[in-house]
């Protein structure tokens, strides 16, 4: 689950103490502080640099847990556009001024397929589309 990727997240994830790891490694776990953006996008990055590691070390790797989107954006050929930070707060902005219903609308003219996928309540996403 994507909690395990915070450090101090230890109550009501799946995340293993490190006494019961049983020495084996486990990565990507405890990289975030919980003031950073988990983001699939570097999950990916980073997913597939350890991987990467761990077989140039001649060990097998295990990727366990996790969404499926995450889950995905490791083994497929998943690619993500870069954003733009003025962009999304112009966006963020909006949604805070002007409420997920009318960001929708201006969604469904500008990409109708995204907008039907989509929905006209999850503010987080319309802004990310």
């Amino acid at each position: 689950d994507a909690m395990q990727l915070y450090r101090g997240m230890h109550i009501g994830t799946a995340k293993l103490p490190p006494g019961e790891r049983r020495g084996v490694p486990h990565h990507l776990i405890d990289v975030l502080d919980v003031t950073e953006e988990a983001s699939v996008a570097r999950y990916q990055q980073q997913a597939r640099a350890v991987i990467d590691a761990v077989v140039e070390r001649g060990s097998v790797p295990l990727l366990v847990g996790g969404s499926g989107l995450y889950l995905a954006a490791v083994l497929t050929d998943f690619r993500f556009p870069g954003t733009d930070p003025e962009r999304r707060a112009h966006w963020e902005a909006e949604l805070a001024s002007l409420g997920p219903a009318a960001l929708h609308v201006e969604l469904a003219r500008r990409d109708p397929a995204a907008a039907a996928a989509i929905g006209p309540y999850n503010g987080r996403r319309i802004v990310r589309a």
